[in-house]
């Protein structure tokens, strides 16, 4: 029979290894900021169990805006409107598209031209009822304008579609990169404290998976 203090140390040391074969090393972060893509950064993130990474940004979007001249009695109304798209930060415009619907007075004169940032575009029964055009790489506020004659009622719709900057994934690389960092090295951390009181309590060498 083994002495008590000797059965107590083999009973610590087997609970020591039991707990000792459960621990597992994170894997190194072998991976730069420019490697991260939409396809692979939810791995890290879960690897990691990082909880403050947010999705990339989108690649392409689209921004709309309507605009429409009120039905008017009158044949010689000049009618006009402005406004403008906002688009978010990180984005630049690409290329946009533009429906118009109108009903008019005279079918030789009338027309409705629609501006989209520095193109134009008018619309008239000789026509298409729809026009695209690549953009300029505009980004904030883009203004947009609607100009009719000889028309009663008039409709346009107009979708700018937009592509993400290279600035803007650029930063999403570098947020995503840190906060993984982070959370690698306190996993690390918290393997590394588990395996030295380990050690304190049994005097077990512990070998990371």
């Amino acid at each position: 029979m083994i002495p008590e203090p000797g059965s107590f140390l083999i009973e610590v040391y087997k609970q020591a290894q039991a707990v000792a074969t459960k621990l597992n090393k994170p894997i190194d972060l072998a991976i730069g900021a420019s490697d991260l893509d939409e396809f692979n950064y939810d791995q890290w993130v879960a690897a990691y169990g990082a909880t403050d990474v947010v999705p990339p940004p989108d690649e392409f979007k689209t921004y709309a805006k309507e605009m429409s001249m009120p039905p008017s009695t009158d044949s010689n109304t000049n009618f006009n409107k402005t406004d403008e798209i906002a688009l978010d930060p990180g984005y630049s415009a690409l290329s946009c598209s533009v429906t118009c619907d109108f009903n008019w007075w005279d079918k030789d004169t009338a027309s409705v031209d629609v501006g989209v940032g520095q193109y134009i575009n008018r619309f008239n029964n000789s026509g298409s009822w729809t026009w695209q055009s690549s953009m300029a790489d505009e980004n904030g506020n883009i203004p947009v304008w609607m100009e009719t004659w000889k028309v009663s009622l008039a409709t346009v719709g107009i979708e700018v579609t937009c592509l993400r900057t290279n600035r803007a994934w650029r930063a999403w690389q570098l947020d995503t990169f840190g906060k993984l960092w982070n959370a690698y090295r306190a996993r690390l951390q918290e393997y590394n404290d588990a395996v030295a009181q380990l050690q304190l309590n049994a005097g077990v060498t512990v070998a990371g998976q």
